[in-house]
């Protein structure tokens, strides 16, 4: 473990890399969860490779899989500090306990106003109507100069 060469960051450099020029990345857990915490946060992928030290593609080329999952990060990372948060609760943390009970009441009332909203009363959207309906329906809507003549008269 003497023998073990730190770049400028203090990650170590593997022994083949040693030499001239700039060593290869080296992805890290260290930097996947510090990557999933910068995307979860809305970053985009030039601030995330510059938070730590890398280029846009070479983020792509180690990380791509954190990548595809920027959508579901918020989710992720939400869910994680649930379950440390429940397990901080368990274990009797009163804090933990007041700030679990506060989420809980916070989706509670998400959930309420997204009920109360509509209080029954939505009414359902029309039928969106095909281009030839809709040409159909301006057509017999026209007025003025280009409207169609009125139908004759019958006479009895």
């Amino acid at each position: 473990m003497a023998d073990v060469i730190l770049d400028l960051l203090g990650d170590p450099i593997p022994p083949e890399h040693v030499g001239r020029g700039r060593p290869p990345h080296v992805p890290t857990e260290k930097n996947r969860m510090k990557i999933m915490l910068l995307l979860a946060l809305g970053n985009t992928e030039d601030d995330v490779a510059a938070a730590i030290g890398i280029t846009a593609k070479t983020l792509r080329k180690h990380y791509s899989r954190q990548l595809k999952e920027r959508a579901s990060a918020r989710l992720r990372l939400d869910g994680e500090l649930l379950a440390s948060l429940a397990a901080a609760a368990a274990k009797e943390n009163v804090g933990a306990i007041k700030e679990l009970y506060k989420r809980l009441d916070k989706h509670e009332m998400v959930q309420l106003a997204d009920k109360v909203a509509d209080r029954g009363r939505a009414v359902a959207p029309p039928p969106k109507l095909g281009k030839k309906e809709e040409a159909r329906i301006t057509a017999g809507n026209v007025t003025g100069k280009f409207a169609p003549p009125p139908a004759p008269r019958l006479i009895n």
